[in-house]
């Protein structure tokens, strides 16, 4: 059986990554190719192509990489004429989704999506409906996203709980914090490490003058954005910074608090019951499209809003993100009191998420289930 897994984010990159290990073990003679980034390139039997460190936000810089996916899809159809894949497992992929699966549906390859675009979350149900219509399963990680989908998909449609939930463990450390520690999330695509990285620096900067032994660590997620993050720090210095190489639960493990852009790592910080502050901004003509020509819903960007429906990390969106307001509320938050509030909210939110300790092969034993 061939199994093609395409992912074009670094997070879905490590989700894939971990659901192709359960379906290698539950199915040995499965040969699996991928399309992703450096964990699905460890594991597959056959890497197609590296485009989960290439996806862009904003109109211009999407404008910017016509050129790089222009000649991927060229790539990838070539791929599909000449070799047969049994189904497709697509993984979010927010851009650029639908031309995969029409590439997919024309070389007649079943798919199924794990993790959808975030359609549920902006309440598009016209893409979520198409996205629906192609897929012959879907697999979704949130309560609301499920009750979307299964609403326009009933009998499709399953959810066995976010990954997180599985990959979270209790943090080890019992020492007493000393809230002097700060860590800074860039984000994980180019233009955001551009955008915000910074106005980040500035603020821990700052930050360090007000902390007394303050301690600032800056993870690279990506070896591919290095030579970015170190000239922005270059140009942007800040006493006592570290870069950081390691282990992401180890850096959790020493943060009192957390300068964080959208995506996961807000929502893992909850998880560990670590205080977070969330800063997100788009290039200004894609907010002005996002904001006032579209007129999507924009009230919360940060996943733990998104879920409780109500603020329990301060974020700070596009023309709010300044130093003054963002380094308050890092302050305030890195007082070791200040956890007991998130702790409160951790249990909110992890109930939401659910318990499950085994989503990866309950994913791919229902994948399996289906396709055989």
């Amino acid at each position: 059986m061939n199994v093609l897994i395409v992912s074009g984010e670094i997070s879905g990159d490590y989700y894939g990554s971990l659901l192709a290990a359960q379906l290698k073990r539950l199915h040995p003679d499965l040969t699996l190719f991928a399309i992703g980034g450096n964990k699905l390139r460890e594991i597959a039997d056959v890497f197609v192509a590296d485009i989960a460190s290439a996806n862009a936000i904003g109109v211009w810089e999407r404008v910017s990489q016509i050129l790089f996916y222009s000649t991927f899809f060229k790539q990838f159809e070539t791929f599909l004429s000449g070799q047969k894949m049994d189904y497709a497992i697509l993984i979010d992929f927010q851009h650029y989704n639908f031309r995969v699966a029409k590439l997919l549906q024309k070389a007649g390859v079943p798919i199924v999506t794990f993790i959808t675009p975030n359609f549920w979350i902006w309440r598009d149900r016209k893409h979520a409906k198409a996205l629906a219509a192609y897929s012959e399963k879907i697999i979704t990680i949130y309560p609301p996203e499920y009750t979307l989908y299964n609403e326009l998909a009933p009998g499709k449609v399953e959810y066995f709980g976010h990954p997180l939930a599985e990959l979270i463990q209790p943090l080890t450390s019992t020492e007493p914090r000393s809230g002097n520690t700060l860590v800074l999330f860039p984000g994980s695509r180019k233009q955001e490490i551009e955008l915000l990285l910074p106005k980040m620096l500035e603020i821990a900067r700052q930050f360090g003058n007000q902390i007394p032994g303050a301690i600032i660590y800056l993870p690279i997620s990506s070896e591919k954005f290095a030579e970015n993050i170190y000239q922005t720090v270059e140009k942007y210095p800040v006493p006592g910074l570290e870069i950081w190489t390691g282990d992401k639960k180890a850096l959790f493990e020493r943060a009192d608090v957390i300068l964080s852009v959208t995506g996961t790592t807000t929502l893992e910080a909850v998880l560990y019951g670590i205080p977070v502050v969330m800063v997100g901004a788009l290039a200004h003509l894609t907010y002005f499209l996002v904001r006032y020509v579209l007129r999507l819903p924009l009230k919360y960007v940060s996943l733990p809003n998104i879920l409780a429906g109500r603020e329990v990390i301060p974020e700070f969106q596009q023309y709010d993100v300044k130093v003054a307001p963002v380094l308050k509320s890092l302050v305030e938050l890195s007082r070791p009191e200040a956890r007991l509030t998130i702790q409160n909210n951790l249990k909110e939110i992890r109930q939401l998420i659910g318990s499950n300790k085994s989503v990866f092969e309950q994913v791919a034993r229902s994948i399996l289930a289906h396709v055989k």
